[in-house]
């Protein structure tokens, strides 16, 4: 009987230390999953702020594109109006200039003076038409150049962006 104890100690021993030695491992494999799903976590933490942080400076980026476009729509508009005004405003001297030259036509007393009354009215015409063309050529080209300026402020300040990015 005493080896049947001693048999069974054996195997309690035994039973005991293989359930020490698991209840170790498990802890140890508890404590790792513990940690790795910590970890885990904290990367998917950090990447949603990335992501986050990234979306905000998108719409950023984005908004301030936009703005960049109003306000170059804005001066166009401007200027469009400006050039419109000026237009108007020869277009009124022409009429003006029209009706002395036609009241001109009226007091002539020969042919000949009709004629050369006609060809300075044509001359001066085609001198104002050929002005008022220049004028405006010139308009533009200086409302393209104010229209763009925020565009080519906002393309300057990517690439200063890029560059420190780089």
């Amino acid at each position: 009987m005493a080896t049947n104890k001693t048999t069974a100690t054996k195997r309690v021993v035994k039973n005991t230390k293989a359930a020490n030695t698991l209840k170790k491992t498990s802890e140890k494999l508890g404590s790792r999953f513990e940690k790795l799903t910590a970890g885990a976590q904290a990367r998917a933490k950090e990447a949603a702020d990335r992501a986050v942080a990234l979306s905000k400076n998108a719409v950023e980026f984005n908004r301030e594109n936009v703005e960049s476009l109003i306000e170059s729509g804005k001066i166009a508009a401007k200027g469009a109006q400006e050039i419109g005004k000026t237009n108007v405003k020869y277009t009124r001297e022409n009429f003006v200039e029209a009706s002395r030259a036609l009241q001109g036509l009226f007091s002539v007393a020969t042919p000949k003076d009709m004629f050369e009354k006609q060809a300075d009215y044509v001359r001066s015409g085609l001198d104002r038409v050929m002005d008022q063309t220049s004028n405006n050529a010139d308009a533009v080209v200086k409302l393209a150049g104010k229209a763009y300026q925020p565009i080519a402020d906002r393309v300057s300040k990517i690439r200063k962006e890029l560059k420190k990015a780089a």
